[in-house]
C-alpha cells in the first residue's frame, strides 16, 4: 500500500468513496450528498497536515488504484488524534483499514505522545471495533450515541489511555469537532 498525505485535489476520488451508500451501510444517513460536503472534509484533512504535522493519507493499492483514506487528525480543539478510516468496499478484508489505523496510531505517538489517541464507531460496526483493537486502543466508554438521528445507535469510544472527562464527553457525539 501507498500512502500519501491528502491534497486539495484528491476531492473527486473522495467524492466516489463517501457518495457510495454501501460504505454506509452503518450509518446511512451518513452518505455524503454534494461535492461541497467532500472537498470540505478534504480540506479538513489537508488543514491537519499543515497545522499539526499529521492527518489522513490518501491510500493506493499495489497499482495505483485509489482505495480510501485514513490516519489520525487532531479533534475537539486538540484534546485526541482520533483514528480514522474509510475503504472501498472492493477493497475490505484485505487489511487496508487495519494497516492505516496502525499507522496512524504509531505516527500520532511520534508527533505528539501526550495527546491520546482515539477512535469513535458505532458498535454495531464489528469490522471498525475489530480494526480499532489491532491498532491497539481499548475500550474506554459504551453509550448512546448522541447527536445521531438513530436513538438506537450505540456509539463505542476506543483510546490508547485513560480518557478526561472533557476529551471523553467530546467523543459521546455524532460529530467532527
Amino acid at each position: 500500500m501507498d500512502l500519501r498525505p491528502m491534497e486539495s485535489g484528491d476531492w473527486e476520488e473522495m467524492h466516489v468513496l463517501y457518495a457510495d451508500p454501501g460504505v454506509w451501510e452503518h450509518q446511512p444517513t451518513g452518505v455524503f450528498t454534494t461535492v461541497d460536503q467532500t472537498k470540505a472534509l478534504v480540506e479538513f484533512f489537508v488543514s491537519g497536515w499543515r497545522d499539526d504535522a499529521l492527518s489522513n493519507w490518501a491510500a493506493f493499492d499495489d497499482g495505483g488504484a485509489f482505495v480510501g483514506h485514513g490516519g489520525a487528525r487532531l479533534l475537539h480543539d486538540r484534546a485526541a488524534w482520533n483514528i480514522g478510516y474509510r475503504i472501498h468496499r472492493e477493497h475490505w478484508h484485505q487489511g487496508y483499514g487495519s494497516t492505516l489505523a496502525r499507522r496512524g496510531v504509531e505516527a500520532a505517538h511520534e508527533t505528539d505522545p501526550d495527546v491520546p489517541v482515539t477512535a469513535k464507531l458505532l458498535e454495531r460496526n464489528e469490522a471498525s471495533r475489530r480494526t480499532a483493537e489491532a491498532a491497539g486502543l481499548q475500550l474506554v466508554w459504551r453509550g448512546r450515541d448522541l447527536g445521531n438521528a438513530d436513538e438506537t445507535a450505540v456509539r463505542l469510544v476506543y483510546a490508547d489511555r485513560e480518557l478526561d472527562e472533557t476529551t471523553l464527553r467530546a467523543h459521546t457525539h455524532s460529530f467532527m469537532r
